[in-house]
């Protein structure tokens, strides 16, 4: 009998059966009303709780084993594994409801002061980059005389700090804006439901979604990890900490301790940085992998029958179409603010690289400012890719679940007493939803990431060949 928190209690006992019984020799399943047996018994739990019961016919010994529901433990492994992580993360970056029921003054103040603390951060790290001239994508003029190093900053301060600075608080805020809107009841939704499908398909791939997403917190941190190790070598190898550094902005010089001050400033600032860039990317890639995993559960679920009516599994579709259509607006629009900062971050540094190489860029530590501007090109475009990888799987995952209704029509072998009406009109619906996963406003399938990257492959090896990118001397 199912009980109140989704668990069933059963008995579960060993009897020694009789000569010429045919009971089998394992653990046998009896209720209270049909047990009586008078021999020894060996009780077996095989449940997490076990509680004595009154005993009935007057046999005394027996346990009552509490099975829990499957669907039950999924939502507790969600609930503790992917949304508390996941929660914490977006409390990091105060990317929550700052107002709830019941809460107090001081709770309310509290978290108004912590945005109010994340926007201030990222202010005055706008202002320490733009003061020291100092990009982490990109070189600046570094001319070598008799007095020392000096760096001259660079003309394009629009272009080159303040729209992207400008988008990044921009990213900001619309994540602010999503998470203090119900986004947040949204993302329990939608985590739920990827368990309880999993679950219901028997695919046993919970553990596999709880290891991937927490993947994807380890790789953030790396990203912020190395991103910060560029930091200090690009930072070297400008020769910044030096004392005979000089930082010009026109007729404007900054030295000495005023230029150590805001150069530790500036750094520690683009942490706060590198978080809102990993914390909009993750949240992008965390959901699509939840959808594909409902996807997936889904098809699943479809091909061997296990919907007893053929109309739910057409509700969980459109279900999955409402998930899509978030995931395609609002967190895609999140994504793609900075994504666009990412890719022109990922474009200065192929140039910057370039420069290095070539000695237009002036004067450094020519080894480790190479280094430095390689891992950057890697970790921009790395984390560029990343969303549209994922937005590519999704589309994919959705395709295998439109592939489903042609394969039950074709070979209904599962579906040989369902009506072929009922067939057809599934077939047609899954042909004329739209699921597929969009960036920018554009579908994006496997075949088109595949063509991106090879293209930008050729491209490349064209430059390097024919020496219009001249980096021939560390290949």
């Amino acid at each position: 009998m199912a009980s109140r928190n989704g668990s069933r209690k059963e008995l579960i006992v060993d009897v020694e059966p009789e000569p010429g019984s045919t009971g089998h020799e394992g653990g046998q399943i009896f209720t209270r009303d049909t047990v009586s047996v008078e021999s020894s018994l060996r009780y077996r739990a095989t449940s997490s709780e076990v509680t004595e019961m009154d005993s009935p016919d007057g046999v005394e010994g027996f346990v009552e084993v509490e099975t829990r529901d499957p669907i039950a433990i999924a939502l507790e492994q969600c609930e503790k594994w992917v949304l508390g992580p996941y929660r914490l993360l977006l409390k990091m970056l105060g990317w929550t409801q700052l107002s709830k029921d019941g809460d107090t003054a001081v709770q309310k103040l509290a978290r108004v002061a912590l945005v109010m603390s994340w926007v201030l951060a990222i202010l005055l790290t706008f202002i320490t980059q733009i003061l020291t001239c100092f990009r982490r994508d990109s070189f600046a003029t570094t001319p070598m005389n008799s007095s020392g190093r000096q760096v001259i900053c660079q003309k394009h301060i629009i272009s080159s700090y303040i729209l992207p600075d400008l988008l990044l608080l921009a990213s900001y805020f619309f994540g602010l804006y999503l998470f203090s809107k119900g986004e947040t009841e949204y993302l329990s939704n939608l985590a739920d439901r990827a368990f309880v499908k999993g679950t219901q398909a028997k695919l046993n791939f919970n553990k596999k979604l709880i290891f991937t997403i927490f993947g994807f917190f380890l790789i953030a941190l790396v990203w912020i990890v190395l991103s910060f190790c560029v930091r200090l070598m690009t930072s070297f190898a400008l020769d910044l900490w030096n004392g005979n550094t000089t930082i010009y902005w026109n007729t404007t010089e900054l030295s000495g301790a005023g230029k150590d001050t805001l150069l530790v400033i500036s750094l520690g600032g683009f942490v706060f940085f590198d978080l809102v860039y990993v914390g909009a990317v993750i949240n992008y890639a965390a959901q699509s992998e939840m959808n594909i995993y409902l996807l997936r559960a889904i098809r699943r679920m479809v091909v061997q029958k296990f919907y007893e009516d053929i109309d739910a599994g057409i509700k969980d579709i459109l279900e999955c179409r409402q998930y899509l259509r978030v995931l395609n607006g609002k967190t895609a629009t999140a994504a793609a603010l900075i994504m666009f900062n990412l890719a022109s971050a990922g474009v200065l540094a192929i140039i910057g690289l370039n420069d290095i190489s070539t000695g237009k860029a002036g004067q450094y530590f020519k080894d480790l400012a190479t280094v430095a501007s390689g891992l950057n090109v890697i970790l921009w475009m790395g984390l560029v890719f990343f969303p549209f990888i994922q937005a590519a799987r999704v589309s994919h995952a959705a395709q295998e679940l439109k592939g489903a209704g042609v394969e039950i029509r074709a070979r209904p072998l599962q579906y040989s007493k369902t009506p072929q009406i009922e067939l057809d009109s599934f077939v047609g619906l899954t042909n004329a939803v739209k699921l597929r996963a969009t960036m920018f406003g554009i579908p994006v399938y496997p075949w088109l990431v595949w063509f991106i990257i090879t293209a930008f492959s050729f491209t490349t090896l064209i430059l390097f060949q024919t020496g219009l990118y001249n980096f021939t001397p560390y290949l």
